[in-house]
């Protein structure tokens, strides 16, 4: 950051708008702020950080109590600040919130606060970035890359504030460091390490739990104890098996015991039920006897029902049938004429039975090949889906082959490109020392030749100068020479005068004296008064110039030795370096830069490519399982379709190749099936006519003749029946016409009463039988003793169940001991792998995280690695402000046995050789020491943070503690900084930084508020 123009409008002691333009220093990076006490010296620093960040520069400060007491009410409290960040040129503006008078009425409203930020392009409209409060702020902090406190230790270093680096303990400069160096990548290492190992120190816990719980489950303290318990159990299985085969034998022969007893009892049960049943059924054969006599009475007159039925009959039909002959013969002419012609009929389509039967044939062979194109059409459907989905298949197939090919090609790609990154980021922190001592020696070559050209320069000035005051000398000699001669003579002259004047015997004027022995006389002319005067005047002007001469000459004397002194500091430190060319120098530096950039890259590449490898890997991982998805769809959709291939090209071959077309098909058959169904219609028709003719002519025939024989028959047979009739009733046993009317039954009564005949007949007989076989089955067989044999065989039962449910148990006990001892195996496997990896993870956890001697966490290490960096550039100036004394040292010691260090700062004595606590600085020590520090970390926070431009460093007093030679030596440090290019202010009222700068920010103060400018020369 560079500023180019502050303007601060009722703002702390400038009660009017202040303009100051920083422009007007032109090429001059050095400037003093200069004032009195109160005069508004820090308000300028407090304008800066306010437009900045909304506060101002000292911590007992803030943006809401900087309005100008002098200011008028109807000024505006605000401050608008135009920067440049490189090449880009930005502008911030704040305003307060404040009690602004009310436009209408009395009293007053409060102003709310305001912020914009403007980018400022060099051509074109400026670009409104930012106008909020909060969101000015943060867009600051992007492009300053600092926060305001952090800001306020690296660019502008106000009262107090910057000595907080110093002063500072281990965890107070871990928070300034760590936000200065974006280190959060490395607590985000340690809380990872950390979390992995608490994950898998977890994770082993569960599987510890696990094991204890199978145990507790199994009724075990230890794995051997559940082993032990198995082959116990398995032993006690074999005997229980052998017990259960013996109770099983013994079981057997009782349970047969049982089944045979149940058989001879079952027997007799049987004998006795058969007897029974005999006796019973005897008492009933009486009454059945006589059901059967009278059912043979009714059977003997049913039979002559036909007899006297027929006679009936006979007589009725004889009747009929002498009237239907007369009937049928006249029909039966008819029929006969109408056969005739039928006959004839029938005869002509007779001759077309050949062309029926090809026209018949044909059809049926056209179907048939209809119905092979309909199934060989399917064929087709199914083959072109088939074909389809294979398609589809390959071509899925050959996109996700194409896709793990190009992915692979990837991945190998990306690990040939991180092992090839990895080698150089490998080399980041080496090359990083190379190039920043070289950077450091490169400086250091510069500042020799610079150095060597302003010695020659010096050492020509000193000749100069020795020759210009030896010639003063000279002229010096000469004049004095002439003054002493010219008031010798006066003096001579005045003498002369005076005794030309003496009289013998008078005292002398002079000494008093009453003899006069040897008067002075005159030598010559006298020069008189004017001519002394004016010879007394050269004398004092040439001795003025010889003054001035020798001054000059001891300045430029005490300035070429100090330059030689630096060139022979810079010869030690660069020893061989010293003589190498300057474009060489530059050319091995810009080599080791380009090295460490390299190296820089190829960290950043071999993280990105870290990152994306493994994305790659996880999409691959995808892809090969979506890959064998496709494939096994490919093989499917292949045997499908060269099955329905296969099945197609036999379908087609069983069709002639002229009829594959269903039209030509439809048309052939149609036309067949119209010409065979003239045919057949009129053939059938033909059929049906003679048939009909004839059946017609047979049917009156037979009609005629049945009837006429039918006639002749029935009128004998009614004679022949009647006579019939009477003698069945006297054979059948009636004595006449009344007793064969009483011996009558309905068929119904009849049934019913044969029924129960036949069932009782049936039922004795089968009961003669069951009583036959029962005795001799039963023999002379006693009933058994049932109930003992029943107990008997129920004890073995018994004793077979327990000592059979004790096996399964045992059994059952055994299977699940040793489902425990297999889990127990896999969980021991499982912690065998946890604990492996917990060795490793847990211990870089606990190391990163401070596990160690020093309570030294990974973020802290990297920040003590930069400290060291901050305290080498710090000593370089240090060691000049304080000729050589004191140098900073980082300390591993802890305040606090509990508390981390790493980061805590020490002064070493090289007059004592004793390091001690920087707290025992004295105020001008403190002081040099923390400008060192402060400086020396603006130069490592520049060179390891790539977007943050410190072109500008503002010192706010702290030099009127120091001696007229550590002043000397600390501004000498500030002045290196701007040979560098940056800017440097300090504020101060120390006279002699005020007559040494000459380009000064003067300050000041009136009754009506402050007022500041630049003057220049």
């Amino acid at each position: 950051m560079r500023p180019l123009c502050l303007t601060m409008t009722a703002f702390g002691p400038y009660a009017q708008q202040q303009k100051l333009d920083f422009r007007e220093l032109q090429d001059r990076t050095f400037f003093l702020i200069h004032g009195p006490t109160g005069s508004g010296k820090t308000t300028i620093l407090d304008g800066m950080c306010f437009a900045f960040f909304g506060d101002a520069s000292g911590a007992q400060r803030d943006g809401k109590s900087m309005r100008s007491d002098h200011a008028d009410s109807a000024l505006i409290t605000e401050v608008i600040f135009d920067f440049a960040i490189g090449e880009a040129c930005y502008q911030v503006k704040r305003i307060p919130e404040q009690e602004r008078p009310k436009k209408r009425g009395e009293g007053t409203t409060t102003m709310l606060a305001q912020a914009e930020l403007w980018s400022m392009p060099l051509s074109g409209e400026p670009v409104l970035l930012a106008a909020k409060w909060l969101d000015v702020t943060k867009q600051i902090e992007l492009l300053l890359g600092f926060k305001s406190n952090q800001f306020r230790q690296v660019v502008l270093l106000p009262q107090g504030e910057f000595r907080k680096l110093l002063t500072a303990n281990s965890n107070e400069r871990q928070e300034i460091m760590q936000a200065l160096f974006k280190t959060d990548l490395y607590r985000t290492i340690e809380e990872k390490l950390k979390d992995d190992a608490q994950q898998l120190k977890k994770a082993s816990e569960e599987f510890t739990k696990q094991r204890q719980w199978i145990l507790q489950e199994a009724g075990v303290e230890q794995e051997n104890e559940l082993l032990a318990n198995v082959q116990q159990n398995e032993k006690e299985v074999e005997q229980l098996a052998f017990q259960i085969k013996s109770i099983s034998t013994e079981l057997q022969l009782a349970q047969q015991a049982v089944i045979q007893g149940l058989a001879v009892e079952g027997k007799i049960r049987e004998k006795k039920k058969a007897e029974a049943l005999v006796a019973d059924l005897t008492e009933k054969k009486p009454a059945i006897e006589e059901d059967r006599v009278s059912l043979m009475r009714a059977t003997e007159a049913a039979s002559l029902f036909d007899a006297e039925k027929n006679v009936a009959n006979y007589a009725q039909e004889t009747i009929t049938l002498a009237e239907s002959c007369k009937i049928y013969q006249d029909k039966l002419d008819v029929e006969i004429q109408n056969a005739r012609e039928a006959q004839q009929l029938f005869d002509t389509e007779a001759a077309k039975e050949e062309e029926r039967e090809r026209l018949a044939r044909e059809i049926i062979n056209l179907q048939q090949i209809e119905d092979k194109i309909k199934i060989l059409q399917e064929a087709v459907e199914i083959v072109s889906v088939s074909q389809n989905r294979l398609s589809q298949a390959v071509e899925n197939k050959q996109h996700v082959e194409l896709r793990c090919t190009r992915i692979q090609d990837k991945i190998d790609h990306v690990r040939i490109e991180q092992q090839k990154y990895m080698q150089l980021a490998l080399e980041v922190g080496n090359r990083e020392v190379q190039y920043q001592s070289g950077q450091r020696s490169l400086t250091k070559r510069k500042q020799l030749e610079e150095h060597r050209q302003v010695f020659a320069q010096l050492e020509q000035q000193v000749l100069a100068s020795e020759l210009q005051l030896a010639g003063l000398e000279k002229d010096y000699e000469t004049a004095k020479s002439r003054f002493i001669e010219l008031q010798h003579d006066w003096v001579q002259g005045q003498a002369a005068l005076m005794a030309s004047d003496l009289v013998k015997g008078v005292g002398c004027p002079v000494c008093g004296s009453m003899e006069h022995p040897k008067p002075a006389t005159s030598l010559g002319k006298v020069p008189d008064e004017g001519q002394i005067k004016t010879a007394q005047r050269q004398l004092e002007t040439i001795e003025q110039k010889r003054e001035k001469s020798r001054y000059e000459h001891s300045s430029l004397q005490t300035e070429w030795n100090t330059w030689g002194k630096r060139i022979t500091d810079l010869f030690e430190e660069l020893k061989e370096q010293a003589d190498v060319p300057l474009e060489e120098f530059a050319q091995g530096i810009h080599l080791l830069q380009e090295q460490y950039e390299e190296a820089l890259t190829g960290e950043k590449q071999a993280k990105d490519l870290a990152g994306e490898l493994e994305e790659l890997t996880k999409e691959q991982e995808n892809n090969q399982k979506e890959l064998a998805q496709v494939e096994e769809v490919w093989r499917e959709a292949q045997q499908l379709c060269k099955g329905a291939e296969t099945i197609e090209q036999e379908r087609r071959l069983a069709i002639p190749e002229e009829l594959q077309e269903k039209e030509k098909l439809e048309a052939k058959l149609k036309d067949a099936q119209h010409q065979y169904q003239q045919f057949k219609i009129a053939w059938e028709h033909a059929q049906q006519n003679v048939q009909q003719r004839k059946q017609l002519v047979i049917k009156q025939q037979a009609l005629l003749e049945n009837t006429q024989s039918r006639f002749i028959d029935t009128k004998e047979k009614y004679e022949e029946e009647q006579r019939y009739f009477q003698k069945r009733v006297i054979a059948a046993g009636f004595s006449d016409q009344t007793d064969y009317e009483k011996a009558k039954q309905s068929q119904e009564v009849m049934n019913v009463t044969a029924k129960a005949i036949a069932a009782f007949d049936s039922e004795f007989s089968k009961a003669a039988i069951f009583l036959e076989q029962a005795l001799q089955t039963a023999g002379d067989s006693e009933l058994p003793d049932m109930l003992h044999l029943q107990q008997v065989a129920g004890d073995v039962q018994t004793r077979y169940n327990d000592v059979f449910a004790v096996h399964t148990n045992l059994e059952a006990q055994i299977k699940r001991q040793r489902i425990s001892l297999e889990k127990i195996v896999q969980v021991d496997e499982k912690l065998e792998r946890l604990e492996a990896q917990y060795a490793v993870v847990g211990r870089l956890a606990e190391v990163a995280n401070g596990g160690n001697e020093h309570k030294l966490t990974l973020q802290r290490f990297v920040l003590g690695t930069l400290l060291e960096n901050v305290i080498v550039a710090a000593n370089e100036r240090l060691k000049m402000m304080s000729r050589s004394r004191y140098s900073l040292q980082r300390t591993l010691d802890r305040a606090r046995k509990n508390a981390a260090g790493g980061l805590d700062l020490e002064v070493f004595d090289n007059y004592t050789g004793i390091a001690r606590g920087v707290g025992t600085l004295s105020g001008g020590e403190t002081f040099l020491a923390s400008l060192s520090l402060a400086l020396g970390l603006a130069d490592v926070v520049q060179s390891y943070a790539g977007g943050i431009h410190l072109d500008t460093i503002l010192v706010d007093e702290g030099f009127g503690t120091l001696d007229p030679e550590s002043l000397d030596f600390a501004i000498k440090a500030l002045i290196d900084l701007q040979q560098g290019g940056r800017l440097v202010g300090i504020i101060s009222h120390v006279p002699e930084l005020k007559e040494r700068v000459d380009a000064r920010l003067e300050v000041m103060a009136t009754e009506r508020g402050s007022t500041a400018c630049f003057k220049i020369g």
